[in-house]
């Protein structure tokens, strides 16, 4: 039992999130496009991070094989679909109304951007991967302030709702398995701070996720609050 709670710890970690997934989506019919829109994009964002970046981060099992990430691709699904929406299931807001035109010229340059940012902070600087994706997170923000100034408090609020989600998260990850930080995180470039046994850099990245990740979509076709 032990030993397939290891080897299935990936899994079965993003597993824990499907339901709440599935809870959103059935509740939320507004939310469903983004949920499933923005997860794919996440997934496949993760698999490539998974594949080039990240091994300096941390290195979990995978069921089938690193070189076939399918826990990388439901961790996008999952875990990033739900960080673009938990602010707003939350609070019970509505992004709705078209208050300007769409930009996804930009989201393509920003992903470039995104992907320099990685190699400069990886393959030059040998700074670990997770501040890479950090500072990808916080350029996003920005670019969004500066387009849209009306977002800053809920990019605010959303980055604090997706810190206190992921801790909850981590939380029930370590009840299943509390070693999990010492197995599959690469500790030797990271600041070793924790927070009830969850890495600092953790929670840094979930606020930067949810203050830069989780509106650009509405900010990027062009919603405000109906």
């Amino acid at each position: 039992m032990d030993s397939f709670i290891e080897k299935g710890f990936y899994f079965l970690s993003v597993l824990i999130l499907l339901p709440l997934w599935v809870l959103i989506y059935y509740t939320r019919k507004d939310l469903q496009k983004k949920l499933i829109r923005t997860g794919v994009i996440f997934g496949i964002a993760s698999v490539i991070l998974g594949q080039f970046f990240t091994q300096d981060y941390w290195n979990p099992p995978y069921l089938i094989h690193p070189r076939f990430p399918l826990e990388d691709f439901l961790y996008g699904i999952f875990f990033g679909g739900l960080t673009t929406v938990i602010y707003q299931y939350v609070f019970r807001l509505k992004f709705l109304t078209k208050t300007t035109s769409s930009s996804r010229k930009m989201t393509l340059i920003l992903g470039g951007i995104c992907i320099v940012v990685m190699l400069l902070f990886v393959n030059i600087l040998d700074i670990n991967s997770i501040y890479g994706q950090v500072v990808c997170l916080l350029l996003v923000s920005l670019y969004i302030v500066f387009k849209r100034k009306d977002l800053m408090l809920h990019m605010l609020f959303s980055g604090i709702t997706v810190t206190i989600f992921t801790f909850i998260w981590q939380q029930i990850v370590l009840l299943l398995y509390p070693s999990a930080v010492d197995n599959f995180w690469v500790m030797d470039s990271l600041l070793n701070i924790f927070y009830w046994g969850v890495p600092f850099e953790e929670l840094l990245f979930a606020f930067t996720l949810g203050l830069g990740g989780a509106l650009y979509f509405e900010c990027s076709r062009g919603f405000k609050i109906s």
